[in-house]
């Protein structure tokens, strides 16, 4: 038989233990595609210099082949939808040139810049190191949206979204030097403010030191990039050309998935910076506050249990609900359970 027992594992709150600069340092990613991955490669150190000194360095690994298998299973879908693509009767493109995607150097640049966004944020979200969650999660969200209409051919849409995924990247720095709007924000009585622009939230941003002028630039430069795509103009347009004799169809588009790869993969390497600079900002806000639900931010809470052998409380937002654990000198504890096998 099996028998279960309860472990009890701290959380840090050290910025660099939950996303060290030497993972920031593998940054940019080389175009190599998934059939080209082996352990040694940018993606494989980025994987283990974010678990170093944690003591899961042995997960580096696992996580290497989850990512090729992860990429096999995109690389398969958009092989799928092009490959079942025809022209449209009198569409300008009536012969397709579509790329083995599993061979593709830019399709493996792709989900490598996806994995490494997605184990960064499960890093932060295992340490509850985020200013907000919801921001948090919304960004892999985003990709993902972005990533499923790039494959149907939904070029104009997989580019929006991704102008979401600008501002709930951005938006958790601003808001982490302003409490008083993430209220407003929480309360949906907030107006964001323009991401770009002379006023926008890089250049405040900028202005006050937070980020570099080069990074407000890019950040600024891309998002009025993306605003093309939701305002419409005619060449974002998914069904471009019909006034000019040059619509191609809803098929694949070479000139187009390579726009779109191009800045999901700019996007993704500009953000993981801006993930590394909130997590300072919190981290700081965090070390001057009393016992508060990291979620909400609310400072209401109940003890729901107390394990006093080991010093841990469990608490209860008030507002949220959320429960969670914490030690006598306030570091955050994660339960879990944990099987062993009898002999």
């Amino acid at each position: 038989m099996d028998s279960t027992a309860e472990a009890f594992f701290s959380t840090s709150d050290n910025p660099e233990e939950i996303f060290p600069e030497k993972a920031l340092g593998i940054l940019p990613f080389s175009a190599t595609p998934i059939l080209a991955w082996e352990p040694g490669g940018d993606l494989f150190t980025f994987l283990f210099n974010l678990l170093e000194g944690t003591g899961y360095e042995d997960n580096a690994g696992l996580n290497f082949v989850d990512a090729i298998e992860l990429g096999k299973t995109y690389a398969e879908q958009f092989q799928t939808h092009a490959n079942h693509s025809s022209p449209a009767p009198g569409s300008l493109t009536q012969e397709l040139t579509i790329p083995d995607f599993e061979a593709d150097p830019l399709f493996g640049r792709v989900v490598k810049a996806l994995v490494a966004w997605n184990e960064t944020v499960g890093n932060i979200l295992s340490e509850a190191g985020y200013f907000s969650l919801a921001h948090m999660l919304e960004t892999r969200s985003d990709l993902h949206c972005s990533m499923e209409l790039a494959s149907g051919f939904f070029y104009r849409q997989s580019l929006q979204v991704l102008r979401g995924f600008i501002e709930s990247v951005i938006l958790p720095i601003h808001l982490c030097k302003h409490p008083s709007e993430f209220s407003q924000w929480k309360a949906n009585s907030y107006r964001t403010p323009s991401i770009a622009g002379k006023n926008g939230i890089a250049r405040l941003l900028q202005r006050d030191g937070v980020i570099t002028e080069k990074l407000a630039e890019k950040i600024s430069d891309t998002y009025s990039l993306l605003n093309g795509y939701i305002h419409g103009s005619e060449e974002a347009l998914n069904n471009t050309g019909l006034n000019r004799g040059a619509w191609e169809g809803h098929v694949f588009q070479p000139a187009r998935y390579q726009a779109w790869a191009e800045v999901l993969i700019s996007l993704i390497e500009v953000s993981l910076p801006l993930l590394k600079i909130n997590l300072v900002q919190w981290a700081t806000v965090k070390a001057g506050r009393n016992l508060f639900c990291s979620i909400c931010h609310g400072s209401s809470l109940g003890v729901v249990q107390r394990k006093g052998d080991l010093g841990l409380t469990l608490y209860r937002c008030v507002q949220c609900t959320n429960t969670f654990w914490k030690d006598d000198e306030g570091s955050g504890a994660v339960s879990t359970s944990v099987v062993f096998e009898d002999d």
